[in-house]
């Protein structure tokens, strides 16, 4: 069983990724949903997934402040960035914390 953590802000969202894993990856099991970037440092913490996919733009703590504290914690889990903003910063911010892959919705 591979563990995935769904971290965005937007229930829609959330529903769509977990859609597309459960009917194209069968192997991946979503274990937890994160609206904002400290539940999804906090549900890295309880379940030590092995895939996140995070969103960038989050209330409070935000995805690359969220990628950037669990990359202290563990270089282990693979971060996949998916975003709206096609901002170069956000990429680049988020590469430097060793992310696998920034994507756009």
């Amino acid at each position: 069983m591979i563990k995935v953590i769904i971290a965005d802000d937007e229930a829609l969202e959330r529903e769509v990724y977990k859609l597309i894993i459960k009917r194209s990856f069968p192997e991946l099991v979503v274990v937890a949903e994160a609206e904002t970037g400290r539940q999804a440092i906090e549900l890295f913490d309880i379940h030590n997934p092995d895939i996140i996919l995070m969103d960038v733009k989050m209330p409070g703590i935000n995805g690359i402040d969220a990628i950037e504290e669990i990359r202290k914690r563990s270089n282990r889990s693979k971060i996949i960035v998916i975003s709206a903003y096609n901002f170069f910063d956000y990429a680049k911010e988020a590469l430097k914390h060793g992310i696998e892959d920034y994507l756009l919705k």
